[in-house]
């Protein structure tokens, strides 16, 4: 089911690295976020196949998605700290909405 078929915007996290959503930026916005296409890659798309049974099924169209990525700082009671990035997926391609 295509959730955002159904009128809902979405955002999920996504990992960073090598087992990323296979992502090409398209355009960098004046926010910082990307706007970048996502593509169903072969691995992905033998995985599916496999899962439903059909070796024949097409592949999922590419959609657009905006990325937002930023860092956080934990610090602890310690004042030990600890940065990550994170990545952010969203379907809302508008950054002011």
């Amino acid at each position: 089911m295509n959730l955002s078929a159904t009128g809902a915007e979405l955002i999920w996290r996504v990992k960073n690295g090598q087992k990323s959503v296979p992502a090409r930026i398209l355009l960098v916005l004046a926010d910082g976020s990307c706007l970048v296409r996502l593509r169903e890659s072969n691995a992905m798309l033998y995985a599916r196949r496999k899962a439903l049974g059909d070796p024949t099924a097409a592949r999922l169209q590419d959609i657009t998605a905006r990325m937002v990525e930023f860092m956080v700082t934990v610090t602890d009671q310690s004042g030990r700290s600890t940065r990550s990035r994170f990545r952010l997926m969203t379907t809302l391609l508008d950054p002011l909405a």
